[in-house]
């Protein structure tokens, strides 16, 4: 389950940012994204799988469970 939602949040963000490139040159302005940092899909999924989870609040879940059961799924983990 965790890879099909990441596949579409993938999907979406591909689109999304070939439009926000289109309006960018406009202004010269392009997204950065820095060497070691999780990309916007791998956080919006963890965020998204969040509410399938049986945790009443993200600190718990992300501290409990994203850091550690799905360390393999996200290794470059930020810090909560």
């Amino acid at each position: 389950m965790l890879d099909e939602i990441y596949y579409e949040v993938d999907e979406f963000n591909q689109l999304y940012l070939e439009k926000i490139a289109g309006f960018a040159s406009n202004i010269n302005w392009y997204p950065k994204r820095k060497i070691g940092c999780m990309s916007m899909g791998e956080i919006m999924t963890i965020l998204i799988f969040y509410h399938y989870s049986h945790y009443k609040n993200f600190k718990q879940y992300y501290e409990q469970y994203v850091c550690k059961d799905l360390k393999r799924d996200f290794p470059i983990l930020v810090s909560y």
